[in-house]
């Protein structure tokens, strides 16, 4: 009997040997024991698609590290923290969606998603990337943030406050949102009033900061070219290029879109005032607002994937451990004792880790959202 063979990802030649040894032997979870790089795979047979689930779950083999920067980049998208503490969205090794928390505005209406391989979480919206290169979205829509319906191609996709974009797989980048200087859709005063409302530890900023990053031009990259990453923050959007350089647009009030001069990156992260990228030998670059810290990773090693919240920055090592810095009042840098850690989100005031096993462990505050992820199992990318 023939069997056709569907990867969460594509393998390489070693991989490939290894799986069909795995696959020699009658035991299905024979496969998981040998392999030590394998997330999870599903074999079909052809003739009546009965679905046999080989798991092959990451493994660690003795002396080898759990991840290197490709690996992580696998598992990058498979879990995000909003910029609010109380709602979360990932995927599972099946392609569908899961979100926890408030689901104000919608944003947490995911679950008739599918054949998804990445998703983004904004302050009160959703995306979804598919594997088919479409995106969809779910959530406040008021400054067209959601309307991602019509973008083909993509390979990636971010989003961020107010704003979402996309990479798409000839390196150009696409964005929907505020930001678009001298838009149509002015900025809407009765919304700062709701959200100072609704946020009143916001009111410790200038007005003035929050309605001017609605012209800032975060949504400015149709001139970009060569791009191998992105990630959309508050007010601004980065964007790492092919040749190790980057590249970034909107508000840079506090330097946060200072990083012309950097180079070596593979990847970066956007988060409220400062960014951070990090390099291909692991160390971390980070340009902006350091008010508590945040930007303190000079001394950072062995990094193979980098995230940036709010007010604080998390760092995931080769060996499955997490470090962080900046702000902690809420217990979001308490993650010195996680490990088998194979991706990490930073928010606002919380950290969200995917274990090996398909599990999440956070620091999130909020009880019932903790109570809810610690649940998830069988969390990652099928792609």
């Amino acid at each position: 009997m023939k069997l056709t063979v569907y990867t969460c990802y594509p393998l390489s030649p070693a991989e490939k040997a290894e799986l069909v040894r795995g696959l020699r032997n009658p035991k299905p979870e024979s496969a998981g024991s040998r392999g030590n790089t394998f997330q999870t795979c599903f074999v079909l047979s052809a003739s009546d698609k009965t679905e046999l689930a080989y798991s092959l779950l990451p493994r660690r083999a003795a002396g080898k590290p759990l991840l290197n920067p490709e690996s992580a980049r696998r598992y990058s998208g498979t879990l995000s923290c909003g910029y609010d503490c109380d709602y979360a969205v990932g995927i599972q090794r099946d392609g569908t969606a899961l979100a926890v928390g408030s689901n104000i505005y919608g944003r947490c209406s995911v679950s008739g998603w599918s054949g998804l391989t990445a998703v983004s979480s904004g302050h009160c919206h959703a995306v979804g990337l598919k594997a088919d290169g479409t995106a969809v979205a779910a959530g406040w829509d008021e400054y067209g943030q959601c309307r991602v319906s019509g973008w083909t191609d993509l390979i990636a996709v971010s989003a961020g406050h107010y704003h979402t974009v996309g990479l798409k797989s000839d390196g150009t980048v696409v964005a929907a949102g505020a930001g678009v200087r001298d838009a149509a859709q002015p900025f809407n005063p009765n919304y700062l009033a709701s959200v100072l409302r609704d946020r009143p530890q916001l009111s410790r900023f200038p007005a003035s900061e929050i309605t001017a990053g609605f012209a800032s031009g975060m949504c400015d990259v149709s001139g970009w070219a060569e791009i191998v990453w992105i990630s959309a923050g508050y007010w601004h959007t980065v964007g790492v290029k092919k040749n190790g350089t980057a590249v970034a647009s909107g508000r840079n009030t506090f330097g946060q879109c200072a990083v012309s001069g950097w180079s070596d990156i593979i990847a970066a992260s956007a988060g409220f005032r400062h960014t951070v990228g990090l390099r291909s030998d692991g160390t971390v670059a980070a340009a902006g607002w350091n008010a508590f810290g945040q930007c303190d990773v000079s001394g950072w090693t062995d990094i193979v994937a980098v995230s940036a919240g709010i007010w604080h920055t998390v760092g995931l090592r080769s060996d499955g451990t997490v470090t962080a810095i900046g702000i902690n009042h809420f217990g979001e840098c308490n993650v010195s004792e996680w490990t088998d850690i194979v991706a990490a989100a930073a928010g606002y005031c919380c950290t969200l880790g995917l274990k090996a096993d398909g599990t999440v462990v956070t620091t999130c505050g909020h009880a019932s959202a903790r109570s809810d992820l610690s649940s998830w199992t069988n969390i990652g990318p099928c792609r």
